[in-house]
């Protein structure tokens, strides 16, 4: 129970590490960026503060590891859960989003019926669909 506890806990600082990742590779990428550049811009921009809010975090759930007795044994389950969860995260944050963003994002500014542009990025034959919601998709068309 408490490692649900502690999961539920960190899952807003889980999410926001991707969201402040991925915003600002694509405000780099809407300023004209191509992608990889974007990527490596956005990076060396937030990265550091990322990896700070997770550490502070970190720092905080540590002391708990080191209580003793009975209670102890039952409070450790929760920083452990919290420690393994955040560093995922970052592992996440700095690996895995940063090469999806630069795998998705294209060169083409404008989104259209014959495919081009980020909504449609990554689909290739008859049965490209946009992808409303993606940032830069203005096409307006619903999502199948």
């Amino acid at each position: 129970m408490l490692s649900l506890f502690g999961f539920i806990m960190t899952l807003g600082i889980l999410v926001d590490d991707a969201i402040i990742v991925g915003e600002n590779v694509y405000t780099h990428y809407s300023e004209g960026k191509r992608p990889k550049e974007a990527v490596m811009a956005a990076m060396d921009q937030v990265g550091g503060a990322v990896v700070m809010a997770v550490t502070t975090t970190i720092v905080a759930f540590a002391p708990l590891l080191f209580i003793e007795g009975i209670m102890g044994k039952f409070i450790s389950v929760m920083p452990k859960v919290v420690i393994c969860i955040l560093a995922l995260s970052l592992v996440e944050a700095f690996l895995i989003l940063p090469a999806h963003l630069d795998g998705t994002l294209t060169s083409g500014r404008r989104s259209g019926p014959d495919g081009t542009g980020p909504c449609f990025s990554g689909m290739s034959g008859s049965k490209k669909t946009c992808q409303t919601g993606m940032p830069g998709c203005g096409c307006g068309w619903k999502k199948r």
